[in-house]
């Protein structure tokens, strides 16, 4: 009913589908809600900072870690400046 959808439901703009909001999950960098389905299909998770970025913008860092493009860039640097250190000594 109506009622139901406009209090329970969340609408996915990725599949064009209302699902309930316990299996909506909100996209920050895209500024929407998707279904648990399309998070698998087109998202992935930042083990970093905790947001969802389209699959395309991934990096892996250590072999285990998904990270965004600015959470691998800050790893990197971070890297880079405790090499820098550790030569100097």
């Amino acid at each position: 009913c109506d009622y139901c959808r406009d209090n329970y439901y969340t609408y996915c703009e990725c599949c064009d589908e209302y699902v309930h909001e316990d299996n909506a999950y909100y996209v920050d960098c895209d500024d929407r809600y998707v279904c648990d389905d399309c998070i698998d299909r087109y998202y992935f998770y930042c083990d970093d900072c905790g947001e969802y970025y389209p699959n395309d913008e991934g990096r892996v860092y250590d072999d285990y870690l998904n990270l965004c493009e600015d959470c691998y860039n800050e790893r990197i640097a971070s890297d880079e400046l405790e090499s820098e250190s550790e030569s100097e000594e």
